[in-house]
């Protein structure tokens, strides 16, 4: 299926969707132009009841001497949050669906919705229906867990697997090592040209083998496997090629960047108390912006265009309250970070008790309990 027939496609299943809820429908640019027109006019006339709606709820912000249209952030926080047009759905869309490797709803809505506001349903879910590669990704099985395993800090417990890849060898490369952090689900993914390359590489690593298959030591990591596969193979189609050992690290960056839906945030974030970040493809810019950019003097005129004048202030030299260092603030970076990742992992461990709990619960749901003589 070509862009143009999943473009028409898409647009063909919103419209039938937005037909008897038209209320609901998002703007389409025209009337984004309209909006922005009106809270130029509030801000000048004496306003109306529909101008005090749209003051508190929106905002207009000039980019490259165009406007845009941005959700009125809340007190204390920074992140811009864009009002996609009707016509632009599709393309944001794609380009985070590809960014995802290829990602389901769950890590679709987790990257969109710190930049992008458009609606879970019907617009990811339709997206996500006529995606011909998401359709032809193998189904991963949810097995019975009878123990769950959590851990609570990283590196306490890692798991290491094998992927076949003899079918489709790439050069001397025909396995696939993959190395998942059990704590922050962070994984490590190395080709490799035979099975015992894993004693040589890692001499020092004492391994315990589990039972092939076995969910309560073997699905997590099971899991990781089949989603790196559809990622991998979603990777080769996008890039036309099967050089799967150079996709490799882009399929472990989209790994690790993602939405994990048991510790509830990415592992990178998780690891490093930060999501990832991909120079100005990750920054507050629109896309279209961000395409015209041709030189760093584009971009520094850019920001000087909406950039806020500060004051300058004296810089008084304080201490950490933690460390005892010098710092200019009451709490120096270093301290800062090591408190975040402490605070990430933290949560990573309650999103590990709280699946572990509902893995039991649907566990014994299935199976009912034994009594004596049964």
């Amino acid at each position: 299926m070509d862009e143009f027939n999943e473009k028409t496609e898409f647009y063909q299943k919103m419209d039938k969707y937005y037909l008897y809820k038209p209320g609901k429908k998002p703007y389409t640019a025209e009337k984004i132009e309209s909006v922005i027109g009106e809270i130029n006019d509030a801000k000048l006339t004496a306003k109306k009841r529909r101008d005090y709606y749209i003051l508190q709820k929106y905002e207009v912000l000039t980019v490259a001497e165009k406007k845009y249209l941005i959700h009125k952030g809340k007190e204390g926080k920074t992140d811009i949050m864009y009002i996609v047009s009707y016509e632009d759905l599709f393309e944001k869309l794609s380009a985070y669906h590809i960014r995802t490797g290829h990602g389901v709803i769950g890590k679709m809505r987790a990257v969109l919705s710190k930049q992008y506001s458009i609606p879970r349903r019907p617009a990811i879910e339709t997206f996500l229906s006529i995606c011909a590669t998401c359709n032809n990704k193998k189904v991963v099985n949810h097995k019975l867990v009878i123990k769950p395993i959590v851990s609570k800090d990283f590196n306490e417990r890692g798991q290491i697997d094998l992927v076949d890849f003899q079918s489709l060898p790439d050069g001397k490369y025909k396995w696939i090592l993959n190395y998942q952090d059990h704590h922050t689900k962070f994984i490590y993914l190395l080709p490799l040209e035979s099975k015992r390359a894993v004693e040589e590489l890692w001499p020092e690593c004492i391994i315990l083998h589990g039972r092939p298959r076995h969910p309560q030591s073997q699905g997590s990591i099971e899991r990781s496997n089949q989603d790196v596969e559809n990622m991998l193979c979603a990777w080769m189609k996008d890039n036309k090629t099967k050089k799967w050992s150079i996709g490799l690290k882009f399929v472990q960056f989209q790994k690790n960047s993602s939405h994990h839906r048991i510790i509830g945030r990415s592992s990178n974030k998780a690891l490093f108390g930060c999501d990832s970040k991909i120079g100005l493809s990750t920054s507050n810019l629109p896309l279209e912006v961000i395409k015209k950019l041709t030189a760093e003097e584009d971009l520094k005129e850019i920001y000087s265009q909406y950039k806020e004048e500060n004051l300058e202030q004296d810089i008084l030299v304080k201490y950490c309250d933690m460390c005892k260092n010098e710092s200019t603030e009451d709490v120096c970076d270093l301290c800062k970070t090591n408190k975040t990742i402490h605070e990430e992992r933290k949560a990573g461990h309650a999103g590990q008790e709280k699946a572990a709990k509902k893995m039991l619960q649907v566990s014994n749901a299935v199976i009912p309990e034994f009594k004596i003589n049964d």
